[in-house]
């Protein structure tokens, strides 16, 4: 589960590099978020085709465990500049990059920013921008980030957040990952099993790529249903897919806050948490670690408050819930220690060395009692019995 105290470093085999070049054949949908983008930016009447020509940058430096203010200086100066430079003391590198932002405008997009960048109390943050205070009017800063807390302390506006594809613009996209083209004629069973397990994507692209690759091993049906009918974190992933990518989000975290997040894998999809009661069950658990004389019940309210900050929970009509591909990951990462029993036959799949077991008592009526005792001997390790 990865619950060892230090946080792995990330390398380019986990972080893959971004570019400013676009590596997707066709964009669908976001014509809405498309239109607002430029409104954000401040210009009028202008489609994305008519954009100048600009110098393109690799995003060199978010393969990265840190954030590095030194080379993310250096990568600007030579997009704006067209040219190496051979300083190497910040304070040079900061006054040569001043030099060229007051020489003409520029629109610097920083490509997945993670909290790392937020360390040392915002200070590498706020001293990256220290040259970026005095520039022609007009120029842009742009940064994209998958946690809520980056957008909340970096943003000087409202953060302007994506939400999933639409059903139709999905259904498009997905049919490309399958087949390899929009136009193929499907067979009606087949569009059938593939418009039911649309849903379980919430409209994530990646999602849909990782199980448009599963899907095109084979056309047959009976391939298809088995698909539609496991749940994503028991199918085979490859690096690019889905799960990896969330595991990495997962692998960033304190190990407090993964032993945390890693038990809610306990709760069925969909569940509404409130803070209170699941600060309370992680103190009961004996995952919140004593600060001091705070109490350890509003210790596990900041946790929960973290997890909500790093997007790990969503704040949806007043409740908060877990994201379904975050719950698949969540399960991925805890598989060995928690289990949701469904039905009647879930109980042959419990495994050896689980912890803490979740019932959903909608599916069948046995008692929690007969459950604890006919597997406390098989499953010595069993701690918790939960039951929705």
């Amino acid at each position: 589960m990865g619950l060892h105290a230090a946080t792995p470093r990330f390398d380019k085999s986990l972080r893959p590099v971004t570019t400013s070049f676009r590596t997707e054949p066709k964009i669908f949908g976001r014509q809405k978020e498309l239109k607002e983008a430029i409104r954000l930016l401040g210009v009028p009447n202008c489609s994305s085709r008519s954009f100048p020509k600009r110098k393109r940058t690799s995003n060199a430096a978010n393969n990265d465990y840190e954030f590095d203010e030194d080379r993310f200086t250096k990568v600007l100066i030579k997009s704006l500049s067209g040219k190496e430079t051979t300083a190497d003391n910040l304070d040079d590198l900061q006054q040569i990059l001043a030099t060229e932002v007051g020489k003409k405008r520029f629109l610097l997009i920083l490509d997945d920013i993670w909290p790392n960048a937020l360390n040392d109390d915002v200070r590498c943050w706020r001293k990256f921008c220290g040259p970026l205070t005095n520039v022609l009017r007009g120029s842009v800063l742009i940064v994209t980030t998958r946690f809520a807390e980056v957008a909340d302390v970096v943003g000087t506006m409202n953060p302007f957040a994506l939400q999933g594809l639409k059903d139709d613009v999905f259904w498009e996209f997905f049919k490309l990952c399958v087949f390899g083209s929009e136009d193929y004629h499907i067979d009606p069973q087949l569009e059938q099993i593939g418009r039911s397990i649309i849903p379980k994507f919430k409209g994530t692209p990646l999602a849909a790529k990782t199980i448009g690759r599963l899907l095109r091993k084979s056309i047959d049906p009976a391939h298809w249903n088995d698909i539609l009918n496991s749940e994503l974190w028991q199918l085979k992933q490859q690096e690019s897919d889905i799960l990896p990518a969330l595991r990495l989000s997962y692998m960033y975290l304190p190990f407090n806050l993964k032993r945390c997040f890693s038990f809610c894998a306990t709760y069925p999809k969909n569940y509404n948490f409130d803070k209170s009661s699941l600060a309370e069950i992680w103190v009961a658990e004996g995952f919140v670690e004593p600060q001091g004389s705070i109490p350890l019940q509003h210790i596990g309210g900041q946790y929960f408050e973290d997890l909500v900050n790093l997007s790990f929970f969503q704040k949806l009509r007043g409740k908060y819930v877990i994201h379904d591909l975050m719950h698949d990951m969540a399960q991925l990462v805890s598989k060995e220690d928690c289990f949701i029993v469904k039905n009647a036959s879930d109980i042959e799949k419990v495994p050896q060395n689980v912890r803490h077991l979740s019932i959903l008592s909608s599916d069948f009526s046995f008692q929690l009692v007969e459950v604890r005792q006919a597997h406390k001997a098989a499953h010595p390790a069993l701690q918790h019995v939960f039951r929705a």
